[in-house]
């Protein structure tokens, strides 16, 4: 004949003749047959526990699945900002966070702006992001940085001052106004013009 009730923090299978100790990451009232795993959001590194308020809670920055032994800190691109989580919330858009274990992400915008003529591409989960290049578009420079789009202010070359007589304005794109260079001489002509933003001056 069985001779007792299995005590608390431990638990009796079939037939057992001594009381297994309730494992880690689970605990075991009076009479168990089996361990019970921690709630989520909780953890056990010590056997023997008896009821589950003896589960800690897991802090902010890590999370606990159903009968965690340990607290997992939560990984690069997530966080958690609450104690007691099961899981680990992922980076907003707009955010990233490039270290484990952290309650917040880091704000995208908060970086140093990149160079005129560039913005920041890729700044999402685990990754800053780098300075991109702006699109370039034709008869135009860039006046700024394009933040985290690619949307640099540009100006027109054709509104640049003009070049003197006989000279056009060469190189104006990206990030450059250029400069006046003579256009190409004629024989047996004169300029009277500037030539815009082409060899073209008058004579």
């Amino acid at each position: 004949t069985c001779s007792g009730v299995c005590p608390e923090g431990a638990y009796c299978g079939v037939g057992t003749v001594v009381p297994a100790v309730c494992t880690k990451g689970s605990y075991c009232p009076l009479a168990s047959a089996a361990p019970l795993p921690c709630p989520a959001g909780s953890f056990a590194s010590a056997a023997g526990l008896a009821a589950a308020s003896g589960c800690s809670p897991c802090r902010n920055g890590t999370f606990c699945p159903v009968g965690s032994e340990v607290e997992t800190p939560c990984a690069a691109g997530t966080y958690s900002d609450e104690a007691q989580q099961a899981t680990c919330k992922s980076c907003p858009t707009g955010a990233y966070q490039d270290a484990p274990g952290e309650t917040a992400c880091k704000s995208c915008s908060d970086l140093a702006n990149c160079a005129v003529g560039q913005y920041r591409a890729g700044c999402a989960a685990t990754s800053a992001g780098s300075c991109t290049p702006c699109s370039a578009q034709a008869g135009r420079y860039f006046t700024s940085h394009g933040g985290l789009s690619d949307s640099c202010a540009t100006s027109a070359c054709a509104d640049l001052d003009a070049c003197g007589i006989g000279q056009f304005r060469t190189g104006c794109a990206v990030t450059s106004t250029g400069s006046c260079t003579p256009c190409s001489p004629q024989v047996g002509h004169y300029f009277t013009s500037h030539g815009g933003l082409a060899d073209n001056c008058t004579t």
